[in-house]
């Protein structure tokens, strides 16, 4: 076996060199900024209530 390619030649000639580990990753992108809020209708411009059939009519809800 080639000395060289030896783990504790490699960390040697690494020591000697001074050797740095790679940088440390890029921090994560910032979130994204929040959805504008929906603009509040007025009550005139909702949808009429809808009718209910005859048989929910004549039930009580009291």
């Amino acid at each position: 076996m080639d000395y060289k390619h030896s783990c504790s030649y490699v960390n040697a000639v690494r020591a000697l060199r001074g050797f740095e580990p790679p940088p440390p990753p890029p921090p994560p992108p910032p979130p994204p900024p929040p959805p504008p809020p929906l603009p509040e209708l007025p009550f005139c411009d909702l949808p009429s209530p809808l009718r209910l059939p005859p048989f929910f009519e004549s039930v009580s809800l009291a």
